[in-house]
């Protein structure tokens, strides 16, 4: 799904520095001449099931916009299209449906983002009404907390306590892309301020991108941005930047964007650039971040996903990937099949050669 949103942020600030108490950790130049193993899909993945979902009746989805599961393997879909939020059993088959479209208690506009608690509870972020929706483990309503920020784009559970929103928010300190909320609505902390070039080309392109590592912290970056940093669980402190290799980035520029142009134009020059679309953790600690668009001098693919180990060093490029990356459980990526015309389909797939290993 490309959005288009409209900023009107205020003043460029510098970038807060790295916590002196940060462990190793890769660095700007290093990323950015780092020269990753490049490896197709094809020779590294290996698709060991497929789920089918039904386009129409009681079940239907029309898009995936979040997954997130339970120990027990129960799954929660949200799919913002229609719109509507759903519990799944371990291989997709509904179990129930959680409130509705409107406004009222319960209800929501555009779900773009849903997680089960530690506690317990369910949450779905509401991007419309700029609220979150809490419902009981079986999906029954619970309450609901406003005050979250308009233009949040990605939102997880950080600690038993806290949960992250991910998008920018402005705040006395500047704009921010990560916000952490205590479950009582009280924000915690900002961190990471907005990147100058995305106030330049005053637009976000589906906002922003973060996922939750193994160690408890956090890595987020925006879409139109290579940068990736990772934040303290806890404080918010950043403990280490990186950044997508500038052999596998095109940047979107404010000087290069069409004047006076259609939407369809607009789209065409975003397209020609890079896009850093969502990322996942993996269990050895590193994470992949999944880019879409042009590469400089090349002809790159659709899409790749840029794998990343726990110090944030990107060490592998995988192209020409099956579809876009839901999350991983266990050894196993969930991934939407692109090529599907029977409605949505999910890959289930494996790894089939070490991980930054060329075959």
């Amino acid at each position: 799904m490309l959005l288009i949103s409209m900023l009107a942020l205020g003043a460029v600030l510098t970038q807060p520095p790295v916590s002196a108490s940060s462990r190793a950790c890769a660095d700007y130049t290093a990323a950015t001449n780092a020269r990753p193993v490049v490896t197709p899909a094809s020779s590294l993945l290996r698709v060991v099931r497929r789920v089918t979902l039904p386009e129409s009746g009681p079940a239907a989805v029309q898009g995936i916009r979040s997954l997130d599961m339970r120990a027990d393997g129960t799954m929660l879909l949200v799919d913002s299209r229609q719109p509507r939020v759903s519990l799944r059993t371990a291989s997709l088959g509904l179990t129930s449906i959680l409130g509705r479209e409107g406004s009222g208690p319960g209800e929501y506009r555009i779900p773009i983002q849903g997680w089960f608690s530690s506690s317990g509870d369910i949450w779905v972020l509401d991007m419309n009404a700029a609220r979150l929706q809490a419902y009981t483990a079986s999906g029954t309503y619970r309450k609901s907390v406003p005050g979250m920020p308009l233009d949040a784009r990605v939102a997880f559970e950080l600690t038993d306590s806290s949960f992250l929103i991910v998008g920018p928010t402005r705040t006395p300190r500047g704009n921010h892309v990560a916000t952490a909320f205590r479950y009582n609505g009280q924000q915690a902390w900002n961190s990471v301020l907005l990147d100058p070039r995305v106030l330049e080309l005053d637009l976000i392109v589906d906002g922003a991108w973060a996922t939750r590592l193994r160690d408890g912290s956090a890595v987020v970056g925006m879409s139109v941005v290579p940068d990736v940093t990772q934040i303290d669980a806890t404080t918010g402190a950043i403990r280490c930047r990186s950044r997508i290799p500038a052999a596998f980035w095109r940047q979107l520029t404010a000087r290069e964007r069409p004047r006076n142009a259609t939407l369809a134009v607009l789209r065409q020059w975003i397209e020609a650039a890079s896009v850093a679309r969502v990322a996942v953790a993996l269990p050895d600690g590193g994470f992949i971040v999944e880019i879409e668009g042009g590469a400089k001098g090349t002809e790159s693919p659709r899409r790749s996903w840029v794998m990343f180990d726990a110090r944030l060093a990107p060490h592998q490029v995988v192209d020409d990937v099956p579809g876009r990356i839901l999350r991983t459980k266990g050894d196993t990526l969930l991934a939407i099949d692109d090529e599907a015309a029977d409605g949505v389909a999910i890959h289930y797939l494996v790894f089939t050669a070490p991980i930054g290993v060329r075959r």
